[in-house]
């Protein structure tokens, strides 16, 4: 559920504005059919679903939808500017760490209750499904060499650089070749840190006599899913974040008018896009938060 809400945001980030509409306003069928992809649930329970989802997502379009537009609009002066900081790239970073973490939080009540009102076949079902695809991964993983990682990689920054800035130059290029062969794939690494949280996530289903008591847990996942990371993942994600940044202050600090005049269109039209389907009401954020908890 989580995932597909803030994929709103991150199609907002990397596509154009008729895509952003759709994918957005699509939503309230997508993520119930997503989920359904992994437990069969009943009448009863799809109808819980339902309710739940339409609340998240007026919550979301109330009260992240125009702190989208915002964040965009000023990160564009910047890549105005001649001399961005990698301070001030890290900065942007770190909010959309926190627009993704308050998505997780304000969905968590309606997942633990999901969990809660499932039975133990459907739960069965439901991690059973984590297993296959998480095997599905892996096999995909061990098919790529080293080198076909890298390449994957480039390809995919190459592409999504271009989407914002337009046909890149040389030494833009050159940036991402670095980038690639510095960038230190999870690998099979990330894939165990996942299992680990959905094993425990299994174990709190079993374990939890009440929601609060599930909600609880779940939130402290939530908040600090660093302690279920081992350290040398942990530090392969801090020095991937840190080339990243860095890849991005090269680029930007090196775009040419024609590229600024790109990304300026693209961000005009991305954040109209998103004030348009902004639906802020204190009325409705006030309403939504006692549909998500039931009160």
């Amino acid at each position: 559920m989580t995932r597909l809400i803030g994929m709103a945001a991150v199609i907002a980030m990397i596509s154009g504005c008729s895509r952003v509409q759709i994918a957005y306003t699509q939503l309230d069928w997508l993520l119930p059919y997503y989920i359904k992809t992994y437990v069969e649930l009943n009448v009863e329970q799809s109808g819980l679903l339902d309710q739940r989802v339409e609340a998240i997502l007026s919550w979301h379009c109330s009260t992240h939808l125009h702190a989208y537009a915002s964040f965009l609009r000023s990160a564009n002066l910047d890549f105005q500017t001649e001399n961005i900081t990698y301070e001030a790239l890290l900065e942007y970073s770190i909010r959309i760490e926190g627009f993704w973490k308050e998505i997780l939080l304000q969905a968590s009540p309606a997942i633990s209750e999901l969990l809660l009102n499932a039975d133990q076949s459907q739960l069965d079902e439901l991690f059973n499904s984590f297993i296959v695809r998480n095997e599905e991964w892996r096999a995909e993983f061990t098919k790529m060499t080293s080198e076909e990682i890298q390449q994957d990689k480039r390809k995919h920054m190459n592409k999504e650089l271009k989407r914002w800035f337009g046909p890149l130059q040389s030494s833009q290029k050159n940036a991402v070749q670095k980038w690639s062969i510095n960038f230190t794939p999870l690998g099979l690494e990330g894939l165990h840190m996942r299992e680990a949280w959905q094993r425990r996530l299994y174990r709190l289903t079993l374990d939890a006599d009440n929601q609060s008591m599930l909600l609880d847990k779940l939130r402290e996942m939530i908040i600090n899913p660093e302690q279920y990371r081992s350290p040398e993942y942990q530090q392969r994600l801090d020095h991937n974040r840190n080339e990243t940044i860095w890849l991005i202050h090269a680029v930007v600090n090196s775009l040419t008018q024609r590229q600024k005049d790109h990304v300026n269109r693209r961000v005009r039209s991305i954040a109209s896009d998103f004030d348009e389907l902004s639906c802020n009401s204190d009325q409705v954020v006030s309403s939504v938060s006692h549909t998500i908890t039931g009160q």
